[in-house]
């Protein structure tokens, strides 16, 4: 599992709400989906790996608007995977938070 947390060296963020996990289950699940679509490089980048140092790479403020549209892609091209759609959900929401705060995401291979 990962997880992805907004990082922050102004705001105290450890707050379920400011985090969310992307499963084994999920990952495998989601893996075919992200890879075919086209045009989404963050979101491909993100999904690429599960485990390691690789699964961690952050995603940096400059790169949220991006990944907000890459993830809306994603919803419009699958609407019938219901755990995928849940997922871009949350991580949009999660996003929208980051771009209020200015962080950054961080990834967590856990």
């Amino acid at each position: 599992m990962r997880k992805v947390v907004l990082s922050s060296t102004t705001f105290h963020l450890d707050e379920p709400e400011f985090q969310c996990s992307l499963t084994d289950e999920l990952w495998h699940d989601g893996y075919e989906y992200i890879t075919m679509l086209n045009d989404a490089p963050i979101l491909q980048r993100f999904w690429k790996h599960q485990y390691g140092v690789e699964a961690e790479n952050p995603i940096s403020v400059s790169m949220l608007n991006q990944l907000t549209e890459e993830l809306d892609k994603c919803i419009a091209c699958y609407p019938m995977e219901e755990s995928l759609v849940a997922f871009s959900l949350e991580f949009k929401s999660l996003i929208n938070k980051a771009i209020r705060y200015s962080c950054s995401l961080q990834i967590i291979a856990q």
